[in-house]
């Protein structure tokens, strides 16, 4: 990295500046306890408001600049958390946002604040450092990239066979000796330290995909604003931007996820593989974070949601960009429509000059071919036959499933599934349709 590089980072960097801050030990502290702690990716600001006041009369915290912001009268716990909190927006510590169901507001961390507990998990003293969980990860990443990297099917076929031998001469030794190699705790412990790390770091990857869907959002505000786009112009900037994020490695990355995360045979496949570690987990005598455990399916769909929240956003304020001309033109056409019928009243009260007209060199051909000719006699119709009522060949209650009467309430099915998934890992559409009823 060059020189001028590494100092505007640390001169620019919000997360340098997190931990620049004097409140740094706080904001680690209590963000740590309310989001990392908890598992939650989302907490009610009226919630974050009241537990910092909490964590303030606890501390007795006091620092010079709160002298700066609230003058030599301190106020009460109450007021300066709210304060801090809403220094720590202003400052890209904390991002908020209104739940479209509740309406309240919400607080999320930034990415910059992600990058925070990465360093500080770099920094941290651990009990041991799990170097051979390390290498193997290294030495299994490498393996993966050669094998799957080449188009050559020889060496692929062989690769194969090779995995086949290597695990029928395993299994031939287990039925000859009866005895499976296990991993020592040590192993264990070292896997899953590097599962809560990997599970947090690609929550903080998320951050940074939802970043830069706001980013363009913003970017389309800015153009808005500045009156020089055209609605082409923003649409084909918006939909370029969009493309080159999802073209993008990034975006390759968090959609391949994604579309992991929804497939229902790679749910079941992680939610087995969860349940049976933490009975292997419970059988060595290994203490690990339960909960964290068995949230982590739930802990990254709601991470990966935001993401997708964002996407939204920036879909409904494309719309609204159409629907702002569409809106603009209509007004200008009812503009130039008023304005003609006001030119015509005028013209209404003046009297037209003589020579006002069309004059024709001959006279004009007038061509009625369905006009009834001058003598014929008008013919009347008449209809015997009387149709008779078709019998119905059709069941007709079947005809209602073509359609649905009752509107169906999409946000209020989202809310009740997200409220059923927080208690169970999965439900089925009828047992969350016998807790709504």
């Amino acid at each position: 990295m060059k020189y001028i590089d590494i100092e505007e980072i640390i001169k620019l960097s919000p997360s340098l500046k997190f931990l620049r801050s004097r409140k740094a030990a706080l904001m680690i502290c209590f963000f740590d306890e309310q989001f990392k702690s908890k598992n939650e990716i989302a907490v009610p600001n009226e919630t974050l408001i009241s537990e910092l006041a909490l964590l303030i009369d606890k501390l007795h915290y006091m620092d010079e600049e709160d002298i700066e912001l609230f003058g030599i009268l301190s106020p009460d716990a109450r007021t300066k958390a709210k304060r801090y909190i809403e220094r720590w927006t202003e400052d890209n510590f904390l991002r908020n946002y209104i739940d479209e169901n509740s309406q309240k507001i919400y607080n999320v961390l930034t990415k910059h604040t992600e990058r925070v507990f990465r360093i500080l998990d770099l920094l941290h003293d651990r009990e041991f450092v799990g170097t051979e969980s390390r290498f193997r990860d290294i030495f299994h990443k490498l393996e993966d990239i050669v094998n799957n990297a080449g188009s050559d099917p020889e060496h692929r076929i062989a690769e194969l066979e090779r995995q086949k031998n290597s695990i029928q001469a395993e299994i031939d030794k287990i039925k000859r000796e009866g005895i499976v190699q296990t991993y020592e705790d040590f192993q264990i412990k070292s896997r899953m330290d590097d599962v809560y790390r990997l599970t947090n770091e690609l929550v903080g990857d998320f951050r940074e995909v939802e970043d830069n869907f706001r980013e363009i959002t913003k970017h389309i505000y800015e153009k808005q604003a500045e009156q020089t786009f055209t609605k082409g112009n923003l649409l084909g900037y918006a939909f370029d931007a969009v493309d080159r994020l999802k073209e993008s490695d990034q975006g390759k990355s968090f959609y391949s996820f994604w579309h992991f995360l929804m497939n229902d045979s790679d749910q079941n496949s992680l939610k087995s593989l969860v349940d049976k570690s933490i009975s292997a987990l419970n059988e060595r005598d290994i203490r690990y974070n339960e909960k964290f455990l068995r949230r982590i399916k739930s802990f990254l769909h709601s991470a990966g949601q935001k993401v997708l929240e964002s996407n939204d956003q920036l879909g409904e304020k494309l719309s609204r960009v159409i629907a702002e001309k569409y809106r603009s033109d209509q007004r200008k056409s009812h503009e130039t429509i008023r304005d003609i019928r006001l030119l015509a009243l005028k013209l209404s009260d003046k009297e037209l000059p003589a020579d006002c007209g069309i004059t024709l060199d001959l006279d004009p051909e007038i061509m009625l071919p369905l006009e009834k000719r001058l003598g014929e006699e008008l013919i009347v119709s008449t209809y015997d036959d009387v149709p008779k009522v078709a019998a119905p060949k059709t069941d007709l209650k079947s005809l209602t499933k073509l359609f649905n009467p009752n509107l169906i309430d999409r946000k209020g099915l989202v809310k009740n599934i997200r409220t059923s998934l927080k208690e169970k890992d999965e439900i089925s559409l009828q047992e969350d349709r016998k807790s709504v009823v």
